[in-house]
């Protein structure tokens, strides 16, 4: 009997010192001017010396300035730069690439109030020259922020994908506009409704994947919207595959009436290197008065022919995912870790089955691969006048089970004890009709 409890006692602590994920702080950078606000954050190796370093673009001066500011990896400055905008324009957002050629540019969008035009700019990275410049008309739409600007090799030359944020009267939606950059010349492309709102690109997918939404007024306080997904090819005039869609409306009466209400479309499997093996997974809510609140995961098949499988489960609340990434677990590469207000949880990509959840000392609102494979998870300061960056504190090691349930007390005896071959077992415990069955493990002492 002493042998099996300390070997039970062994057990616990080896599962309650490896059942955590840990996280340490690796650098923190700081703002030039705490009123700085960021607009996007990439990792590139600006410099070629074979590390990334963090380029982060801010608005400063009421967005009529854009500032790039580039970082290493211990939080120094190495650069930083100052675009100044029209009088009557605001800066939106920036995004730096590289070529075929590996010539390195920056893109800025904007917005000219006055002519309710959009525009985007390339600047040279080296001399920070205006190379090429294009304003275009909105369709009476108001541009208010930028979700994302994505560059793709298209042949010889440069798509770049453009996701806002557009309003009319009465209705709002995800926009997409492409434009080509071809021998230093920007070329509007086309224009895609509902269609602008998240992007993601695998290695081994050769389309797009993107997300959007429309947002109308049906009549009265109501209100009706739409979340979609789309597949989109990276042609010079795109096809769109609609994958998925929900639907719902909210009377803004008081109280407001849900009806089927969705969340937006979260793309789960971020820093994904076996998009080929286990698909795409993304994340939604629904918010409905009558039935009461949902959240849903649903894994696609990599050539996106169907579903592999779909949960309605969560152990850390129902608020949006914050953040996302594809981890390795005890060694296996089939999982996914995602954050919602300062809790984690850890799924399994084959089945969709929650592996693990906890409690996290951070909540990072970006979490990025750097070249050498390592994580790095931003987390915005308190003060919110700069960044702390962190990493995992070791591999992830933890148990499927050790959180899942409450361990009621219980005794256990065993007879004969060494045993070999073989022992029978009795145990007793609380309350065992409010569990689910029982199992037995057994472990050597090497856990």
């Amino acid at each position: 009997m002493k042998n099996i409890i300390c070997i039970i006692f062994f057990i616990l602590c080896w599962a309650f010192l490896f059942s955590q994920v840990n996280f340490e702080l690796d650098f923190s950078f700081e703002k030039i001017d705490s009123n700085d606000q960021l607009k996007n954050l990439q990792l590139f190796d600006y410099n070629d010396d074979g590390e990334d370093e963090v380029i982060a673009f801010f608005s400063y001066d009421y967005n009529n300035f854009c500032r790039l500011v580039c970082y290493n990896q211990s939080g120094d400055t190495l650069l930083t730069h100052l675009v100044q905008m029209d009088s009557q324009e605001d800066f939106l957002n920036g995004c730096m690439f590289q070529n075929q050629n590996e010539e390195k540019f920056i893109v800025i969008t904007s917005w000219l109030d006055e002519d309710w035009e959009f525009s985007v700019s390339i600047y040279s990275f080296d001399s920070f020259a205006l190379i090429d410049s294009i304003s275009f008309d909105t369709l009476s739409y108001y541009i208010a922020m930028v979700y994302f600007i994505h560059v793709e090799q298209y042949e010889e030359d440069i798509l770049i994908y453009i996701g806002a944020f557009g309003g009319l009267p009465g209705s709002s939606s995800a926009v997409l506009y492409k434009v080509l950059f071809s021998n230093e010349i920007l070329t509007f492309i086309e224009f895609s409704d509902d269609c602008g709102l998240r992007i993601i690109k695998y290695q081994d997918c050769p389309d797009l994947i993107i997300t959007g939404y429309n947002y109308d007024e049906i009549g009265g306080p109501s209100v009706f919207q739409v979340c979609k997904l789309y597949l989109v090819s990276n042609e010079l005039y795109s096809s769109f595959q609609q994958l998925f869609h929900i639907s719902g409306s909210v009377y803004c009466g008081n109280p407001a009436i849900y009806y089927n209400w969705p969340g937006s479309i979260e793309y789960i499997t971020v820093n994904d290197n076996h998009f080929d093996v286990y698909g795409l997974i993304v994340s939604y809510n629904i918010y409905d008065t009558n039935s009461g609140n949902s959240v849903h995961f649903k894994c696609f098949d990599p050539d996106f022919s169907g579903t592999i499988w779909n949960k309605d489960d969560t152990q850390i609340g129902m608020e949006s995912v914050l953040s996302s990434t594809c981890v390795d677990v005890n060694g296996e590469d089939n999982y996914v870790m995602y954050f919602r207000e300062n809790q984690l949880e850890i799924r399994d990509r084959i089945n969709g089955d929650i592996f693990h959840y906890q409690t996290s000392t951070i909540n990072p609102f970006e979490i990025k691969r750097i070249n050498d494979g390592e994580l790095l998870f931003f987390v915005e300061q308190d003060d919110e006048t700069g960044y702390d960056v962190y990493v995992l504190d070791g591999e992830i090691q933890v148990s499927a089970d050790i959180n899942l349930l409450p361990v009621p007390e219980f005794q256990l005896l065993n007879f004969p004890n060494p045993f070999n071959p073989e022992t029978t077992i009795k145990f007793t415990a609380e309350n065992a009709e409010t569990y689910p069955p029982w199992r037995i493990e057994i472990y050597n002492i090497k856990g």
